[in-house]
C-alpha cells in the first residue's frame, strides 16, 4: 500500500540498531548505511516490477593526489594491523613496535638545542658583532663575492639581515621592495644622508655566485645557514653599505644622548656642526614627506620605531635606516593624512603640541631622555627647515623623476614596480602641496 515507505525506513532503523549491538561492530554511519543501500534496493524492485534493472554507472577515477591534497589521516595505520603487547608490569596494551612500555619507560624528551647551547650561540653572535663594528663597509659596487670570508644573520625587519664579511669590509644583504629603494634615491636626491644601496635581481648571474659562495662560506652561527638562505631567496635583494653606531634604544641610546649634552658643541667633529636634534628634526621632516610611519611618530599615532634611527655612525651624527616610501591610495585616507602634516608643520612654526608631544613622549620612553625646551627647539627647526627646502617645486620635481625612472629600470615589470612608483610619487606631490600651503598660510598669518 501507500505506507510502504515508512515500513520500510523503520526496517532499516530497527536492523541497523540490532547490526550495531553485535559484537565487534563497526557499522557504519546511517548516511552511508542508505548511500550503499540504493543499488541493491533499485534490483529488487525493478525484478519485483519485471522491468530491467539500469546499468550501474561506472565509478569515477580517483583523483591524483598531489603533495597539497594529501590529508594527515592518508598516513594513518589501519588499527587491524597494529599489534599489541600486554606489559608485564603495568598491564597495560602497548605496539610491540615500541620495544618495551611507554608507560613504565617514558621516552625522554629530546630538544634541537638546550637552553646552554642557544645562549652560547646568543653570545657568540653578540662577540662577533661586536668585533664586525670595528671593521670598515665594503664597496656596495664591488661584484666580486668568491672573496667572502663569513656571514651572519641578524634578526629584525622582513626576514632580518645578512651581514657578509670580505676582504675589503662588511656588506649588508637583505630583501628589496620599490619602496625602499625609492625612500632611499629620493633622500640621497634631498641631500639627506642615507645607507647606500643597490639592487641584486634573484636570476642574475651575481645572483647565482652570491648563493653558491655563500653555501661553501663558513657560518658563525649554526642556525644562520637555514636564515641565510631565506634572506637570499627573494626576487630582489639589497647590497648595503654596513653601517655600525647607536640604535635610539635602551641604555645604550640613553648613555650616548647624555654624553652628547655633555660635549660643548665647540669640541664636536667638524662634519658634527649642526645638533644631533637638528638632524633628527629633519628625518622626521623627511618621513613625513614619504609617509614612513615606522620611526617617530609626528604625523601618526603609533608608538613609534626608534631602532631605525642610528646615532653616532661613521657617516654621520643620525641616520634613518630601514625606511620605505608608503603610498596613501585611498581619498579619505590621503586627505586625513595632509591634515596630520599639515598639523605637524604648523606646531614646527608655532610651538609644541600634540604631535611634537608623541615625540617627545616615545624618545623619553625609549632611550630615558627628557627633552628640553632647546633640544625640542632644534628639533622643531630641523623639521620646519626640511620642508621648506623640500617643497620647492622644480627641485622636488627634478628629484621625483630621477628617482621614478631609477626604481622603474630596477625592477621592470616585477613587484608591480610601475605601479607603486606612480602612487608614490603622486602622493609626495600632494604632501609636499600640503606643506607649502601651511608655509604660506603661516607667513601671510
Amino acid at each position: 500500500g501507500s505506507n510502504w515507505p515508512g515500513a520500510v525506513s523503520q526496517w532499516l532503523d530497527e536492523s541497523f540498531a540490532a547490526a550495531s549491538q553485535l559484537p565487534n561492530a563497526a557499522p557504519p554511519s546511517r548516511a552511508v548505511l542508505v548511500q550503499r543501500t540504493k543499488p541493491l534496493a533499485t534490483k529488487v524492485l525493478c525484478k519485483v516490477r519485471g522491468v530491467e534493472a539500469p546499468a550501474e554507472a561506472p565509478k569515477p577515477l580517483k583523483p591524483v593526489m598531489t603533495r597539497t591534497a594529501i590529508t594527515r589521516r592518508s598516513f594513518r595505520p589501519s588499527l587491524a594491523k597494529i599489534q599489541t603487547v600486554d606489559c608485564e608490569t603495568c598491564h597495560r596494551e602497548y605496539s610491540h613496535k615500541l620495544g618495551k612500555c611507554p608507560t613504565c619507560f617514558p621516552p625522554e624528551r629530546r630538544s634541537s638545542a638546550t637552553n646552554a647551547d642557544c645562549k652560547t650561540q646568543e653570545e657568540n653572535r653578540q662577540a662577533v658583532l661586536q668585533e664586525w663594528r670595528n671593521i670598515e663597509s665594503a664597496p656596495v659596487s664591488d661584484k666580486e663575492w668568491s672573496t667572502i670570508q663569513g656571514y651572519l644573520h641578524v634578526a629584525g625587519g622582513t626576514g632580518g639581515v645578512g651581514l657578509i664579511q670580505r676582504p675589503k669590509g662588511i656588506v649588508a644583504v637583505k630583501r628589496c621592495l620599490p619602496e625602499e629603494l625609492f625612500a632611499q634615491r629620493l633622500a640621497q636626491a634631498l641631500g639627506m644622508r642615507s645607507v647606500d644601496m643597490r639592487v641584486l635581481e634573484y636570476f642574475s648571474k651575481e645572483g647565482d655566485a652570491l648563493r653558491s659562495w655563500c653555501r661553501s662560506a663558513s657560518m658563525v652561527v649554526r642556525e644562520d645557514s637555514m636564515a641565510m638562505r631565506k634572506v637570499l631567496k627573494h626576487d630582489f635583494l639589497c647590497i648595503m653599505e654596513f653601517v655600525t653606531g647607536v640604535g635610539m634604544m635602551g641604555m645604550e641610546a640613553h648613555n650616548f644622548l647624555n654624553k652628547v649634552r655633555e660635549t660643548p658643541a665647540a669640541q664636536t667633529d667638524k662634519d658634527h656642526s649642526q645638533s644631533l636634534w637638528y638632524e633628527l628634526g629633519k628625518l622626521m621632516g623627511f618621513d613625513m614627506l614619504v609617509n614612513n610611519f615606522d620611526r617617530l611618530p609626528l604625523a601618526w599615532t603609533n608608538e613609534g620605531n626608534l631602532g631605525n634611527v642610528m646615532l653616532g655612525s661613521s657617516v654621520g651624527l643620525v641616520m634613518g635606516i630601514d625606511q620605505a616610501a608608503n603610498a596613501i591610495t585611498h581619498p579619505d585616507g590621503l586627505a586625513t593624512y595632509l591634515r596630520r602634516v599639515q598639523r605637524a608643520v604648523r606646531e614646527s612654526l608655532d610651538g609644541a603640541g600634540p604631535a611634537f608631544n608623541s615625540v617627545q613622549e616615545a624618545i623619553f620612553n625609549n632611550t630615558g631622555i627628557q627633552l628640553t625646551p632647546d633640544e625640542l627647539r632644534e628639533l622643531r627647526e630641523g623639521v620646519h627647515h626640511f620642508v621648506k627646502a623640500a617643497v620647492e617645486p622644480k627641485r622636488l620635481e627634478s628629484a621625483l623623476r630621477m628617482v621614478s625612472e631609477e626604481v622603474k629600470q630596477c625592477f621592470g615589470e616585477g613587484l608591480s614596480a610601475p605601479k607603486v612608483v606612480e602612487s608614490i610619487s603622486f602622493m609626495i606631490s600632494k604632501v609636499a602641496e600640503a606643506m607649502k600651503s601651511e608655509l604660506e598660510a603661516s607667513v601671510n598669518a
